[in-house]
C-alpha cells in the first residue's frame, strides 16, 4: 500500500504541510490579547506565506517551512504562549 506521500507527491505533502503551519500560526495569534500586534503578525504570516506559494523547488520549500517552524516558537516564546498547551506535530 502506497504512503500517503506517494499518493500525494512531494508538492501536495509540503502544501499539506504549509497548511498546518499557517493554521498553526492562526490558532497562536488568536491567543494575543493586543490586538495590534495580533493584525501585524497575521498580515506578516499572511504576506511571506503568499510570497513562497508559487515555490516549486523542494529543498527551497522544506527550509522556508522549517525557518517558519522557528518563527511560531520564537513567538510563542517571545510572548509566553509556550505554556502547557499541546503543540502539533506539523
Amino acid at each position: 500500500m502506497a504512503s500517503m506521500a506517494q499518493r500525494l507527491g512531494t508538492h501536495s505533502v509540503h502544501s499539506v504541510e504549509a497548511l498546518r503551519l499557517y493554521r498553526e500560526i492562526l490558532r497562536t495569534l488568536r491567543r494575543f490579547d493586543d490586538r495590534a500586534t495580533r493584525i501585524y503578525y497575521y498580515n506578516y504570516a499572511r504576506t511571506h506565506f503568499m510570497q513562497h506559494q508559487e515555490e516549486e523547488d523542494e529543498e527551497r520549500v522544506q527550509e522556508i517551512i522549517e525557518r517558519g517552524k522557528n518563527d511560531l516558537r520564537w513567538l510563542k516564546a517571545k510572548y509566553g504562549l509556550d505554556d502547557q498547551e499541546k503543540e502539533e506535530d506539523y
